[in-house]
């Protein structure tokens, strides 16, 4: 490697270190977009978890669908679904000023708009909080 390559790598180095000094005094601005990226992802995440669902279990979905008890039809995919996306997020709605409840929210909005096609009572159960797998 040249010197010249050196001295170019070390250069961007101290214009994004001077780039972040600058810019280090938006910070709340930042934590707001990032906040907002998160949620975006989690809501994105959600859906493409509920979508996977939906694909690779059609004939529990549709017994589910006919019976108003999808969530009893596909219990262990939702779960584990539930338990990824917990995984994945749980940090960061934990350490946020987010309300708590949002991160269960999300996922049980898509379950309902993928799965049960908008209607909540095809879940066959309220779930209003799918923060933790129902016990029996």
């Amino acid at each position: 490697m040249s010197l010249f390559t050196i001295l170019v790598i070390f250069a961007v180095g101290v214009i994004i270190l001077i780039h972040f000094l600058i810019n280090r005094n938006k910070d709340s601005q930042s934590q707001n977009n990032a906040q907002s990226l998160v949620e975006k992802d989690a809501k994105r995440f959600a859906r493409l978890t509920a979508i996977e669902i939906k694909l690779y279990n059609e004939y529990k979905l549709q017994k589910g669908l006919k019976n108003n008890d999808i969530y009893e039809a596909l219990e262990i995919e939702i779960d584990e679904a539930r338990k990824k996306y917990l995984k994945r997020f749980n940090n960061f709605f934990s350490h946020s000023e987010l309300k708590e409840e949002k991160l269960p929210k999300y996922f049980n909005e898509q379950l309902v708009q993928v799965l049960a096609e908008g209607d909540e009572s095809k879940m066959g159960l309220v779930i209003n909080s799918f923060s933790e797998p129902p016990t029996p």
